[in-house]
């Protein structure tokens, strides 16, 4: 069984940035299993993510390691994903478009990929390169993956 979580757990760790440059000391390992615990518990999945992935390090004892491995794959699991399905007022596909969530710049193109983002209510801010802006609200439920939105911003291209 540790196998399987510990793959899931290597994928999820290329993806994730390391929050330090250095191999975390057995203390920060531990630190970072418990704070991505609370973050898990208060939906903030992203950075339950990032926590989690330091404590994958070599550098940290086999039984943290395993902990994390397991806490990764569960977040994953949870993690909502959202596909945007952008086109401009003429119904044609558009990817000049960044999309900043609650003020924070989540992609700078849309291209029809998956996004990972936290479960929640959150403010949708679409900007298109050569102009049109669009803001929407969107609820995101937990574990909900591959959601199809569909956004039509500014008029013809």
């Amino acid at each position: 069984m540790r196998a399987p979580l510990l793959g899931v757990a290597l994928v999820s760790f290329l993806f994730v940035p390391r929050v330090a440059s250095a191999d975390p000391t057995k203390q920060e390992c531990v630190d970072a299993n418990e704070h991505a615990q609370i973050l898990r518990k208060q939906g903030s999945l992203w950075t339950a993510r990032e926590e989690a992935a330091v404590c994958l390090a070599t550098s940290c004892p086999g039984p943290v390691r395993e902990d994390c491995a397991e806490r990764v794959a569960e977040i994953e699991r949870a993690m909502p994903t959202i596909v945007f399905d952008v086109k401009d007022g003429t119904g044609q596909d558009v990817t000049d478009v960044a999309l900043r969530v609650d003020g924070k710049l989540l992609a700078s193109r849309l291209d029809g990929a998956p996004l990972p983002i936290d479960p929640g209510t959150h403010r949708l801010e679409f900007v298109r390169e050569e102009g049109g802006t669009l803001d929407e609200t969107l609820v995101v439920l937990e574990g909900q993956k591959d959601r199809r939105e569909k956004v039509v911003i500014g008029g013809a291209a």
